[in-house]
């Protein structure tokens, strides 16, 4: 028979600037038919004092309500479990915003960055928004499966600015979409195919923003090749971050899914 399992690393990171971590992390692991399946979130908040603090709080809250309530019903009578995840995750996005939106004085700025992996079988749903990410490894690299909604990213694509030069440019942190600042949203998504050992990694841009992706494909691919732990891999990312500067928050979800065969 077959079984598919997860194993996971992770860290959320204050950094050596930012007196608040606004970072929040939620992870979920549950199983149908031998196999697990699993809801892996960062929410990057922002705003002043404590407000980007409460956005990404109240992001966390309403996916595990909608873990706990919605989730249940559509692993056991959906006949298309993926299309109906992918559906209620951008409606559970939809109230997000809204009760963010709804919730915060006009006059002050509070939202939240919101990525949100999930993985089940042989596929996985992405619902993403602003500039936290999601990488999946192929057999060198960590390559980037979501999209940034941010101003550089955006500009990329146009051809109006080099991939090189972004890390450098003072724009790199407008973001063209979050959750909270506007009454309307339009996420990413996507669903994608899971391999016999997949191995994705959510983080926030306080970890990308202070390591080069040479580096972090460095140290996963070489320490994977060592056998070294995901929690240990995670934590060397962690410390190179952190001796670049570590300016912002910063949080990790390093994960495998792995497939397994067992007798009975």
């Amino acid at each position: 028979m077959i079984k598919k399992k997860f194993e996971y690393g992770v860290i959320s990171e204050c950094g050596l600037v930012k007196e608040v971590n606004q970072d929040r992390i939620l992870i979920k692991i549950g199983q149908v038919n031998s196999m697990e399946f699993g809801l892996f979130v960062i929410a990057d908040g922002m705003g002043g004092h404590s407000l980007g603090e409460v956005a990404s709080t109240i992001a966390i809250c309403e996916l595990t309500n909608w873990w706990d309530k919605d989730l249940e019903k559509i692993m056991i009578e959906s006949d298309n479990i993926f299309l109906e995840v992918k559906i209620s995750l951008l409606n559970c996005f939809t109230n997000i915003n809204r009760t963010i939106y709804d919730s915060k004085d006009k006059d002050k700025k509070m939202g939240t960055t919101l990525t949100v992996l999930f993985v089940y079988g042989d596929k996985y749903v992405i619902t993403h928004i602003g500039d936290s990410r999601i990488y999946k490894k192929d057999t060198y690299s960590l390559e980037q499966i979501s999209k940034d909604h941010s101003l550089v990213a955006a500009q990329v694509r146009q051809g109006q600015l080099s991939r090189d030069s972004v890390y450098f440019d003072a724009n790199k942190n407008i973001l063209t979409q979050c959750i909270g600042l506007r009454k309307h949203i339009n996420p990413f998504t996507k669903i994608g195919y899971t391999d016999r050992m997949s191995m994705f990694m959510l983080c926030s841009d306080g970890v990308y923003n202070f390591i080069s992706k040479e580096v972090m494909d460095k140290i996963v691919i070489e320490r994977l090749k060592n056998n070294i732990g995901l929690q240990s891999i995670v934590n060397d990312i962690k410390d190179v971050v952190l001796k670049n500067g570590a300016g912002d928050n910063a949080s990790i979800i390093l994960l495998n899914y792995k497939k397994y065969f067992w007798r009975k």
